[in-house]
């Protein structure tokens, strides 16, 4: 995933080795952190990636305003989920969505320049990541995969839902976060895990439009 600045192309971002004390409580187990540093704000965030699922979690700690490029190296299907603070953002030409804490959003998003607008303060944000190919195995288990894939076929970035992150979610999410996946057993776990997490919000939204 990279991140430039939209309004100040000669500002960047540079890794730094060590993780400031007061930023270790925001250390996770699930993989190893990694700082970006800027006069803007840094970011620590982990990754790790397994089989077409990634789980990434991502703290902003903003010191200015500021609104960042993203962009990823292929097309994927994210469940977002907002842990603590806000932001706004932005999937390239389309409409500014405001991102609370408690919130969550499920969209596709495609290889091209996304927004986020953030501001002072710390802000943290859980991804995860799904290949197309772990999409296309869930066809037969839920109906809104249909969806995701005729926009996929398109090449378009969309929001498929957008809500309160409920009990379930947040237990799953939680348990992600704080697992530490140190050996095979463990990475066929945590593999598992984000399938279901993947899922569950499916099913979940699923039901959501039944009762409406």
């Amino acid at each position: 995933m990279k991140f430039r600045f939209a309004d100040y192309p000669e500002e960047s971002l540079k890794f730094i080795d060590a993780i400031p004390l007061n930023y270790c409580n925001s250390i996770n187990e699930f993989a190893k952190p990694r700082l970006l540093s800027s006069s803007f704000l840094d970011i620590m965030y982990h990754e790790r990636y397994l089989k077409g699922c990634k789980l990434r979690n991502m703290v902003f700690y903003v010191k200015k305003p500021v609104t960042l490029l993203t962009s990823i190296g292929s097309t994927r299907g994210i469940i977002d989920c907002m842990l603590s603070g806000n932001m706004d953002f932005q999937l390239n030409g389309q409409e500014k969505i405001s991102f609370n804490e408690g919130e969550y959003n499920v969209f596709l998003m495609n290889t091209d320049q996304h927004k986020i607008y953030l501001q002072p303060g710390m802000h943290e944000l859980q991804r995860s990541e799904y290949s197309i190919e772990i999409i296309k195995r869930l066809e037969e288990e839920t109906s809104e995969t249909r969806y995701w894939l005729d926009k996929y076929e398109s090449e378009g970035s969309v929001v498929l839902n957008k809500g309160t992150t409920w009990d379930e979610l947040y237990s799953l999410q939680n348990e992600l976060k704080h697992t530490s996946v140190t050996n095979p057993f463990r990475e066929e776990w945590f593999y598992l895990k984000l399938r279901e997490l993947l899922v569950l919000t499916f099913e979940h939204n699923a039901l959501i439009l039944q009762k409406q």
